[in-house]
């Protein structure tokens, strides 16, 4: 599973970020994109303004 994967590996950078979505019509949850050497400040700017986020 890549979150296992993602969970396990050791990050380089101060800042890993595994972001996934809610698929609705197969009532799941998916990987949508994975940073590994980024800023915060950088992080929060990749993000949608629209999509809910949670920590």
């Amino acid at each position: 599973m890549a979150l296992d994967k993602f969970r396990f590996t050791k990050q380089k950078a101060s800042v890993a970020a595994f972001v996934v979505k809610i698929d609705r019509k197969q009532l799941s949850v998916v990987e949508d994109e994975v940073f590994d050497d980024i800023s915060l400040e950088d992080f929060v700017e990749e993000l949608p303004d629209d999509a809910p986020r949670y920590p």
